[in-house]
């Protein structure tokens, strides 16, 4: 739970020009203020006095200082821990819309951290936030969908959510949305985007991705393509587990319809057949697509 969506642009401004605002009592720079002074940016370090200040902005009403707040309460920064004072500050501040608190209060819920545990009530603050497409909360919403916590199950709308999250360049999402497109999931096969968001989730950091991206390109022996084609047992054909699942994706009997000529690049040419296969696969998936378009 991360204070980062508590902050308030600053405008490029100084801290010197942010306190300066904050004194003639433009309540909406005392965040920004408080959150310098935390992370020590431009000033020595003062969870104490960042407390302080979002404080007295929290009391005026300021929702992003009501959720800065609460975040205090809630990992004992300048103040004591405290779970119920940090859902009572959180949800003033969910209770404006402010779409960090209102995902906050969905993972206290879903805990009962602070409050009693309620996947209802965490499903309800969640979805706030996702309908303002805070990133972690759309995610969230994938999990709550398709395990049915407070909600009926509804694979559909898992999916939706999940297409939503992925498209906010989330990793974790672009990860989980990159698994389903590529092992149709939730009934939708794309293996080459699947394999563009792996990537995406990859460069920023998820391990897991890392892992997937190797498997998909190491090479294994397709015992479809030796039956159609009516190679001897032990021939080895070199196929991507990608090219097999993009074969898969375009549904067509390739292999049964072009045995012949399979037979011969394939026996001319094992280590490159792959390469032959997958260019079949996006040419009958350039075909198809054609086709549904008329």
């Amino acid at each position: 739970m991360s204070p980062r969506g508590s902050q308030v642009n600053a405008g490029g401004l100084s801290y010197a020009e942010i306190l300066k605002r904050v004194e003639e009592g433009e309540i909406d720079g005392v965040c920004p203020a408080g959150l310098i002074q935390h992370y020590g940016k431009g000033v020595s370090k003062n969870p104490d006095e960042a407390f302080r200040r979002c404080f007295c902005a929290a009391e005026e009403g300021s929702a992003p200082a009501q959720a800065f707040v609460g975040y205090c309460f809630l990992q004992g920064i300048g103040v004591k821990q405290n779970g119920s004072r940090a859902f009572y500050w959180y949800k003033l501040a969910a209770d404006q819309g402010h779409a960090l608190a209102q995902y906050t209060l969905g993972c206290m819920c879903s805990v009962g951290r602070g409050t009693h545990k309620s996947y209802r009530r965490a499903a309800q603050w969640l979805l706030l936030a996702a309908e303002q497409n805070h990133p972690e909360a759309m995610e969230s919403m994938v999990r709550i969908y398709k395990m049915g916590r407070g909600v009926k199950k509804n694979k559909a709308l898992a999916f939706s959510f999940l297409k939503r999250a992925g498209a906010t360049k989330l990793a974790s999402a672009q990860y989980h949305l990159g698994i389903a497109y590529v092992y149709k999931s939730y009934g939708e096969m794309d293996v080459e985007y699947g394999m563009r968001l792996l990537e995406s989730a990859a460069e920023n950091g998820i391990e897991k991705a890392k892992r997937y991206l190797k498997e998909l390109n190491e090479f294994i022996v397709d015992p479809f393509v030796s039956f159609y084609c009516e190679l001897p047992e032990d021939f080895q054909i070199p196929l991507r587990r990608k090219t097999i699942l993009l074969l898969d994706q375009v549904g067509s009997p390739l292999y049964a319809e072009m045995a012949d000529d399979l037979r011969d690049f394939i026996a001319l040419n094992p280590e490159s057949g792959f390469h032959f296969l997958e260019y079949l696969a996006k040419l009958e998936e350039c075909a198809d697509r054609e086709h549904r378009s008329l």
